[in-house]
């Protein structure tokens, strides 16, 4: 058993995230285990993100309906709302491959697939990304709605202030782990 826990521990590498980090820490079943609901749950959450945002992608905003907003916002928006669907579909698709692949890996391989995590950081980042760029489309849309600047400028302000709390508290939170 001591040799096992050793062998578990020599995968764990300087600079890989705490998450990961954890599931190298126990024994292959449990990691399996672990990793297979990390994807599934990051997948639902990009696929949520998509499923939002995906009218607009696919029917973007027409500039003449528009009048008093700046052509570039509104263009502006369209592409940003295309940018966030594809990198939550990209995502989507990565974590259900890693899901799909996992699920029939041998157990004396788990933890080496598990250091080697490229596929599920890579869809971490999609993901985040999903996430982080909907606070600045929400607010590009409220620019180009109608509502009028004083207005705008309140929600900015809120929207700005509520992202940068939310900064704080998860950046507090990986340095505590």
């Amino acid at each position: 058993a001591a040799i096992a826990r050793l062998e578990r521990k020599s995968f764990i590498m300087e600079g890989v995230i705490p998450e990961v980090q954890s599931l190298l820490a126990v024994p292959a079943p449990e990691a399996k285990h672990a990793y297979l609901a990390a994807c599934s749950q990051y997948s639902l959450v990009s696929m949520l993100v998509l499923a939002s945002l995906l009218g607009s992608a696919l029917n973007p905003l027409e500039p003449k309906d528009f009048p008093a907003s700046p052509p570039g916002l509104v263009a502006a928006y369209n592409m940003l709302s295309m940018i966030i669907c594809c990198a939550c579909l990209f995502g989507t698709t990565i974590f259900l491959l890693e899901t799909t692949m996992m699920a029939g890996t041998a157990e004396r391989k788990i933890h080496s697939i598990i250091a080697g995590y490229s596929p599920f950081h890579f869809a971490t980042w999609m993901m985040a990304f999903g996430i982080q760029g909907t606070a600045p489309l929400v607010m590009i849309r409220a620019w180009i709605s109608g509502l009028d600047r004083t207005q705008c400028i309140i929600l900015t302000a809120i929207c700005a202030a509520l992202w940068l709390r939310m900064q704080f508290v998860w950046f507090k939170h990986l340095q505590a782990h």
